[in-house]
C-alpha cells in the first residue's frame, strides 16, 4: 500500500488547476458541434466525413484511454501523467491551428483527446487523496456541476466563437486556461510531501484489487446507473433541439434556453447530491433517482403525445435533475467502493462508462432518424423517449435485483460508506 501526503497550502491551487483543465474535455467534446459546418467548407469534406474523424474518434479515443490514464496515474504518481496530458492537449490545440491540413486537425483533435483522458480520471482520484470527508464531498460536487455546465454549454460557446473569430479560436480557447493550469501543476512543489511507495508486492496487490472490483455489487451498480443516465443525456442533447425547432417552431435562443435550463437543473442536483452526508444516503437514493428519470421520459412522451411545450419543459427538467442526482450519487458509491491505490482506476472506468453510454444514446436517435423523415421528428422523439424509457426502467429492475441479492448476503453492506 503507498501514501501520498500534500501540502495543505498547494491543494487549492492545484485542484483549481486540475479542475479548470479538466472541464475543457467535455467542453471541447461537444462545441466542435456548431464549428463543423465551417470546417467542413475550408477542408471541403461532408458532415458525416467530419463527424467520424472529429467526434466519433475523439470519444474514442476517451473510451480507450480513460482507464488506462488512471491506472498510469495510480502506478507513476498524479504530477507525472498531469504534465503529460497538458503537453499533449497544448500540442494538439496547436496542431488544429494549421488551416491547410485536415490530416493535422484529426491528429490534433486526438491529441487533445488523449490528454484530456489523462485529466479526468486523476482529477477526480486527485480529489480523494488530498482532501477530508467534508471538504472532499464539496470539491466533488463542484467539479461534478462544472463538468456538466460545460457539456451543455458547449455547443453554444462553440458557435458564438465560430461566428465571431473562425472555427480555429474553438482550438485556440484552449491554450490560455490550460497554460495557467500546467503554471501550478507543473511546479514540484505542488506534490512536494507527496510520499510514494512503490514495490513489486505493491503492484501485484493493486492488481488483485483492480480485479475484485468488477466483483463488487457497489460498483457494478453505480456503474450501470452512469450508463443508463448518459445514454438518455446525449441522446436528448442531439433530439431536443431537432424537436424544439422542428415541431414547436422555437428559434436557436429558445431552444438554447431550454436545454440551458435542463443543463441547470442537472447541475445543481449534482452539486447538491455530493453534499448530503454519507449517514443518510444508500442505495434507496439510486433506486429513486432512476426511477425518477424514468417518470421523466413517460411526461416526456406523454408532452409529445398531446404536443405541449409546457409538459415537455417540466419532463425534461425533472430528467436534468434526475440525471444530475443520480451521477453524483454513484459516483460516490464508486469511490467509495475502490482503495486509494486504485482510485485513478476505478475514475478512469467510470469516464470511459460514461462516454459508452453517451455514444450508445446518439446511436440509438441516429438509427431512429435514418429510418424516418425529418417531417416525422415528433414520431422519432417518442419512440427515443419510449426505448430510453425502456432502458431505465430495464436498469432499475437490474438495480434493484442485485441490491435484494446482496441485501441478503449482508445488511453492512447495503448502505454506502463514507469516502475514505
Amino acid at each position: 500500500m503507498f501514501d501520498r501526503f500534500y501540502t495543505t497550502a498547494s491543494n487549492n491551487y492545484l485542484l483549481l488547476a486540475c479542475i479548470l483543465s479538466s472541464i475543457l474535455v467535455p467542453l471541447n467534446s461537444t462545441m466542435i458541434a456548431s464549428a463543423l459546418p465551417e470546417i467542413g467548407k475550408t477542408f471541403n469534406v461532408s458532415l458525416s466525413f467530419l463527424t467520424i474523424y472529429l467526434i466519433d474518434a475523439y470519444l474514442l479515443v476517451n473510451i480507450l484511454l480513460q482507464a488506462v490514464a488512471g491506472r498510469m496515474g495510480d502506478i507513476y504518481g498524479r504530477h507525472i501523467v498531469l504534465n503529460v496530458a497538458h503537453s499533449l492537449i497544448i500540442l494538439g490545440s496547436l496542431f488544429a491551428l494549421v488551416k491547410f491540413s485536415f490530416s493535422l486537425l484529426v491528429v490534433g483533435r486526438i491529441l487533445v483527446a488523449a490528454g484530456g483522458s489523462i485529466i479526468v480520471p486523476n482529477t477526480i482520484a486527485l480529489i480523494c487523496e488530498t482532501q477530508n470527508n467534508i471538504r472532499k464531498t464539496y470539491m466533488l460536487g463542484i467539479a461534478n456541476s462544472a463538468f456538466c455546465f460545460s457539456a451543455g454549454f458547449g455547443p453554444l460557446i462553440g458557435g458564438i466563437i465560430t461566428h465571431l473569430y473562425g472555427w480555429q479560436s474553438i482550438f485556440l480557447i484552449n491554450i490560455p486556461f490550460l497554460l495557467f493550469s500546467w503554471s501550478l501543476i507543473i511546479k514540484k512543489e505542488s506534490f512536494k510531501n507527496e510520499t510514494i511507495k512503490r514495490t513489486t508486492e505493491n503492484f501485484s496487490s493493486s492488481t488483485f484489487i483492480t480485479k475484485k472490483i468488477y466483483k463488487n455489487y457497489q460498483f457494478i451498480i453505480g456503474n450501470a446507473l452512469i450508463f443508463t443516465q448518459n445514454v438518455i443525456l446525449y441522446g436528448l442533447l442531439i433530439a431536443v433541439p431537432f424537436l424544439l425547432s422542428t415541431a414547436f417552431n422555437e428559434n436557436s435562443f429558445e431552444t438554447g434556453r431550454i436545454i440551458f435550463l435542463m443543463t441547470i437543473f442537472m447541475a445543481i442536483f449534482t452539486f447538491l447530491m455530493t453534499q448530503v452526508r454519507s449517514e443518510s444516503r444508500n442505495v434507496f437514493f439510486l433506486l429513486v433517482e432512476i426511477f425518477s428519470t424514468f417518470t421523466g421520459l413517460v411526461l416526456l412522451y406523454f408532452s409529445l403525445k398531446v404536443v405541449s411545450l409546457d409538459i415537455l419543459l417540466i419532463a425534461l427538467c425533472l430528467i436534468g435533475a434526475s440525471i444530475g442526482a443520480g451521477y453524483a450519487s454513484a459516483q460516490s458509491l464508486i469511490l467509495s467502493a475502490s482503495l486509494p491505490e486504485c482510485r485513478g482506476f476505478v475514475s478512469g472506468i467510470t469516464s470511459m462508462i460514461r462516454y459508452l453510454g453517451g455514444i450508445t444514446g446518439i446511436t440509438i436517435f441516429s438509427i431512429i432518424s435514418a429510418t424516418l423523415n425529418i417531417e416525422n421528428i415528433i414520431m422519432q422523439s417518442r419512440i427515443c423517449a419510449l426505448i430510453y424509457a425502456c432502458i431505465s426502467a430495464f436498469t432499475l429492475l437490474v438495480l434493484l435485483a442485485l441490491v435484494l441479492t446482496n441485501l441478503k448476503k449482508d445488511n453492512d453492506n447495503f448502505l454506502i460508506p463514507t469516502l475514505n
